[in-house]
């Protein structure tokens, strides 16, 4: 009798271990399923503290555009999401209000951009690519820029842009389109001092010629060539570093004997202005995807002069302090 006790003992241990291990996965189940309710509830929470809307910039805008398709990919206006159109300065405003008084917001927003000054910003991740492909940019280089197709792109570059012939119209001004080019953290900088510090974009440009001798002097022809044109026209959208870059262009090439001009305009309206030749050239073409309708519609009568940014992103972000389960763009649904 004792023998045949010592034979139930393992098989008695074994049991009590399987039905401790069935108490611990049904827990385990049980706590991520709570624990997916409780991130579902603060998702929830998220979007009604925000009203379900998302702030965006002008109307029309490329990053605008791009928003409109990835709510219709991710399905948001199905779960009741709305896109405010108001402009970057709006934005700018609100971004900082909310910042301030520590409240949840999500907003279009783009690097460089001194958005990212003002707040420690979480970047939605975007996993269709919408608003960022790097692929699709290093196919486009090789197409329309070859001798920037090695360049490390996560995103957009920012193109120097002009119509088709101004090579031969003004070469000075052309060779030093191709060699001007400025870190992603410099235009942030001339935005923080345009919006944040409040400063004179001219005096912002200025400052930064005055600073920078040794580099511009690598952007210059190295020998001398027959100037061209006498006049160049500078063509940008109402960017605050759209502003403050072609005051530095401006600033460069009336140094080197180039009467210059800067006209505001709509995106659009600049890629018309550069194919009809009523502009000469622009310094914040976002390619190939912000800007992709309007090279399209107008790309064959135009030309990448140079790249003049390299590393870009565009996109939904958050603060950082908004609930951590806001990781993704899908997260909003």
């Amino acid at each position: 009798m004792e023998k045949n006790k010592k034979n139930y003992v393992p098989i008695i241990i074994a049991l009590v271990i399987i039905g401790a291990v069935v108490i611990w996965l049904m827990s385990s189940g049980e706590q991520q399923q709570a624990l997916e309710q409780q991130n579902n509830i603060s998702k929830s929470a998220f979007a009604g503290a925000v009203d379900f809307t998302i702030t965006g910039i002008d109307p029309g805008a490329g990053i605008m555009i791009n928003t409109e398709k990835a709510m219709d990919k991710y399905t948001l206006e199905k779960a009741g999401w709305q896109l405010s159109a108001s402009s970057s300065a709006a934005m700018m405003s609100a971004l900082q209000d909310s910042v301030e008084n520590n409240e949840p917001i999500i907003a279009t927003v783009w690097e460089p951009h001194s958005a990212f000054a003002i707040a420690d910003l979480r970047k939605l991740e975007d996993p269709e690519n919408i608003y960022n492909d790097p692929q699709a940019t290093k196919e486009f280089l090789k197409e329309f820029a070859p001798e920037y197709s090695a360049a490390e792109v996560s995103s957009d570059v920012i193109a120097t842009v002009v119509y088709q012939g101004f090579k031969n119209d003004a070469p000075v001004a052309y060779n030093f389109f191709q060699n001007f080019n400025v870190s992603s953290d410099t235009q942030s900088n001339w935005i923080y001092q345009l919006n944040v510090q409040d400063k004179d974009p001219e005096v912002i440009a200025d400052e930064y010629v005055d600073e920078n001798r040794d580099l511009i002097e690598k952007w210059l022809p190295s020998q001398e060539t027959d100037l061209g044109k006498d006049a160049i026209t500078i063509g940008i959208p109402p960017w605050p570093g759209a502003t403050v870059k072609s005051r530095v262009v401006a600033a460069i090439l009336e140094e080197i004997g180039y009467q210059t001009e800067v006209k505001e305009m709509d995106s659009g309206v600049v890629y018309t202005s550069l194919a009809d030749k009523q502009i000469d050239v622009s310094v914040a073409g976002w390619l190939p995807t912000t800007h992709q309708s309007y090279w399209e519609e107008k790309g064959d009568q135009l030309e990448i002069a140079g790249i003049n940014i390299t590393q870009t992103w565009l996109g939904l972000a958050v603060p950082q302090y908004v609930d951590e389960n806001i990781k993704s763009i899908e997260d909003l649904k």
